[in-house]
C-alpha cells in the first residue's frame, strides 16, 4: 500500500445534485483530440495542446492492438521525426514490437539494441546522432517500471532539441 504524503488528510465528501454549480468553461474530449497543435501560441502552449491530444487519444483506444499505431501517429505529430520504433522488454533482450514510418521513408533500418537496453534499464531519454540523422531513444513507462523503449528518428539533416527529448519522455 503506497504511503500517503504527510501534507494530505483524507476527508468525507457527499455527492449532491442540488448544488447548482454554474459551468464557466467546457472543453470536449473530441475538440482536444481534433486540435492538431495550434499554429499560434508559444512552443510550450503547442506542446501542452499536443499532450492533451495524446491523453485523449490513448484513453479512447478500444483495442490494445491499435495502441502502437495511435502512439506512432501522435509522436509523428509531436516531434519532427520520420520513423518510430517500439520495443518491448521481456525476460530477454529488447525486441522490436512495431515500427512506423511517415511518408516514403526507409523500409528497413537498424537500431542500437545496447542503447535501447540502457535507456530502458536506466529510465532515461537520450538524443543521439548517426549517419546524418538524429534520434530520441526513451523508455516507455507503465506502473512505475520500464516496459520497453521508443526510438524516434529524424530524416537526414533534421534537428531535434532538448525540448523534443523532454516532450517525448513525458
Amino acid at each position: 500500500e503506497p504511503a500517503v504524503p504527510s501534507t494530505l488528510t483524507q476527508c468525507e465528501v457527499t455527492a449532491d445534485g442540488a448544488m447548482r454549480a454554474r459551468p464557466i468553461l467546457e472543453v470536449s474530449a473530441d475538440e482536444v483530440l481534433l486540435l492538431r497543435g495550434a499554429a499560434g501560441g508559444t512552443r510550450d502552449e503547442r506542446d501542452l495542446a499536443t499532450l492533451m491530444r495524446v491523453a485523449v487519444a490513448l484513453t479512447s483506444v478500444q483495442d490494445l492492438a491499435l495502441i502502437d499505431a495511435a502512439l506512432a501517429g501522435l509522436i509523428l505529430d509531436l516531434v519532427p521525426v520520420q520513423r518510430v520504433v517500439f520495443t518491448e522488454r521481456g525476460n530477454g533482450p529488447s525486441a522490436v514490437r512495431s515500427a512506423w514510418v511517415a511518408g516514403a521513408g526507409p523500409v528497413a533500418s537498424g537500431i542500437d539494441r545496447d542503447l535501447l537496453e540502457r535507456v530502458s534499464r536506466d529510465r532515461l531519454a537520450v538524443l543521439i546522432e548517426f549517419e546524418g540523422r538524429q534520434a530520441i531513444v526513451a523508455p516507455m513507462m507503465a506502473f512505475g517500471r520500464s516496459t520497453g523503449s521508443v526510438w524516434a528518428e529524424t530524416s537526414p539533416g533534421q534537428r531535434l532539441d532538448a525540448g523534443h527529448v523532454r516532450l517525448l519522455l513525458v
